[in-house]
This record gives structure tokens, sequence and C-alpha cells, in this order.
């Protein structure tokens, strides 16, 4: 069985679903390409364990602006 991430937009009224990835590094990236048209914080939930990787890219995005969260969170 494949293991699957899953990739939501933060908005303010909620979290947007846009799409699934195998690993941290192709979900990682598919959350800076989907950014370059609509900036701002992307969540990458692991449904399994329920660690969350929080990435907050802006016009001026860099990979020092990624801040990763392990564990489940309310």
């Amino acid at each position: 069985m494949t293991h699957i991430l899953d990739i939501f937009r933060l908005e303010s009224c909620g979290v947007l679903w846009l799409a699934s990835a195998t690993s941290l590094e192709s979900a990682l990236a598919r959350a800076q390409k989907l950014a370059v048209g609509s900036p701002g914080d992307y969540l990458v939930l692991d449904p399994e364990t329920g660690n969350k990787h929080l990435i907050k890219i802006g016009m001026e995005a860099s990979a020092d602006n990624r801040r990763t969260e392990a564990g489940t969170h309310e």
C-alpha cells in the first residue's frame, strides 16, 4: 500500500485540500509550485501518523521560512 500525504492551503474559512503526494519531499515541492500562483500558508498532513508540516510561502519565499510540526495539535 502506498503511503499518501495530503496537501492543503490554509484559508480564512478553514483548509482547502489541493493534492496528494507519496513523499514529504514531493509534497513540499508541490506546495511550492502551487504557491507561485497563490502565496500563503500550506499544510502537509500525514493522516496515518498525524504529523503536520506547515509551509509559509510568501512573495519572497525561501526554504528558510518553512516550519515543521510533528504530532497532533488541536
